[in-house]
């Protein structure tokens, strides 16, 4: 990835704007404005009444004291008067609406990104039961098909899936991890088959894995079966996977009590097996409470990852992956000197990568920073470029990519789930109240 630049910070504002495509108002359709022509006949009428009222007929010949064929002159010349005026108006009115449409492209296609529209609230929405602090965990097949999981006020992991048609209801426990557990999911297909693989820690501080397909539309728990290092109290998790050659790969970062990131690695010719590092030092130390996020790169380099996490100082650094012969030549530590800003301490992060219509790659990166929902997104041509886009009220986030658009989940108001979506061929994004 070429060489990145510090983020900017770039506040557009928290209130979703609506876009107005109603006329201006000086734009009278009112009918009097409307009606121009028919002012011939109604002045005849008005002039023969008025002879009538005075008891006389109109003097044969004339038409108000002129010569008929003077009138019909004077007649026609007022006409066309009236309609090289209607055609001007006209004109200037065609004119005026293709600057306002030209004025409106124009904005949209250099202003920043912005969410421009925000869905209505039903008249008594039921907040979900779910904890304030909750993480998140979403996975998803296209555009209408995703699951989003949470923790329940219980303190179990539970779901709610669109399939394109609305929200669904909230699932029965899928399991029940320690209270402090991170929360982490990744999904694929295998044909027509969707496949889901959640991550916890459970009560005796070992890592979880929750399988799931849509075949048996079953779950089930088992501990991870090889012996790991105990993650942090409180540690994050994140997780995804790629293929090499035609094996499927799955990787599982958290932080250890140390400090330093620990990976877990599945094979599926070998199962779960320990890392490929050599030390424990081969990763990086992060901040304690760290927030972790790992992204691959499924439209350029699927064998590419950046794992993002807080360094020692509380910037937001990443530790680079690209598949090659040793582990020490496949991770890389970010150049110390970049970073992307300082992110709050302990913030839940999310990630996703992806081409734009253009064909540019773009990385986008979320976390809530003084209870606002922040994007902070990279291309080669922009550098790096923060802003916030909603309010929020709580710290869990996360993020799915399919085919250029982006859905962000949050919660807008405690309890209340919600949604910004990107339409990535429209560069839109759209606000949902509640899911």
């Amino acid at each position: 990835m070429p060489s990145e630049q510090n983020v900017a910070d770039q506040d557009l504002g928290s209130a979703p704007e609506v876009v107005n495509l109603n006329l201006p108002s000086e734009y009278d359709t009112s009918p009097e404005v409307l009606h121009t022509f028919g002012s011939e006949h109604g002045l005849r009428d008005n002039q023969n009444e008025s002879y009538q009222n005075i008891g006389r007929e109109p003097p044969k010949g004339k038409i108000w004291g002129m010569k008929r064929k003077t009138f019909m002159i004077m007649l026609g010349i007022f006409i066309l008067l009236i309609i090289a005026v209607a055609a001007g108006v006209g004109v200037g009115v065609a004119v005026a609406k293709a600057k306002n449409n030209n004025n409106i492209v124009s904005e949209s296609a250099q202003s920043e990104p912005r969410v421009t529209g925000t869905s209505s609230i039903s008249s008594s929405p039921t907040p979900t039961p779910i904890r304030n602090d909750t993480p998140l965990a979403a996975v998803g097949w296209n555009t209408s098909n995703i699951q989003l999981l949470y923790k329940h006020t219980d303190g179990s992991i539970r779901l709610q899936e669109t399939e394109g048609l609305g929200w669904g209801e909230q699932s029965p426990q899928i399991t029940k991890p320690k209270d402090d557990s991170g929360l982490a999911a990744i999904g694929w297909l295998e044909g027509s088959v969707r496949q889901v693989r959640v991550y916890t820690v459970g009560g005796n501080n070992s890592l979880k894995e929750s399988s799931w397909n849509s075949t048996g539309n079953l779950w089930y728990d088992r501990d991870i079966p090889i012996a790991l290092d105990p993650p942090a109290a409180g540690s994050y998790l994140t997780a995804y996977t790629w293929f090499i050659g035609q094996v499927r790969q799955i990787r599982v970062y958290y932080q250890g009590q140390d400090g330093y990131i620990r990976e877990a690695a599945y094979d599926f010719s070998r199962g779960w097996v320990k890392s490929a590092a050599p030390t424990i030092q081969s990763f990086p130390r992060a901040k304690s409470g760290s927030g972790l996020v790992v992204v691959s790169f499924p439209d350029t380099d699927v064998s590419e990852a950046k794992l993002f996490y807080q360094n020692m100082d509380g910037k937001l650094v990443s530790y680079d992956y690209q598949l090659k012969a040793t582990f020490a030549q496949s991770w890389q530590n970010q150049d110390p000197t970049v970073d992307h800003g300082s992110v709050p301490d302990g913030t839940h992060l999310t990630a996703v990568a992806g081409t734009l219509t253009t064909g540019e790659l773009i990385l986008r990166i979320y976390f809530i920073r003084d209870g606002k929902l922040v994007e902070i997104w990279w291309t080669q041509k922009a550098g790096w470029v923060s802003w916030n886009m909603h309010d929020a009220a709580a710290p869990g986030i996360s993020a799915v990519y399919y085919s250029g658009d982006v859905y962000v989940f949050f919660q807008d108001k405690t309890e209340y789930l919600s949604a910004v979506g990107l339409n990535g061929y429209l560069n839109k994004w759209q606000f949902t109240a509640i899911i």
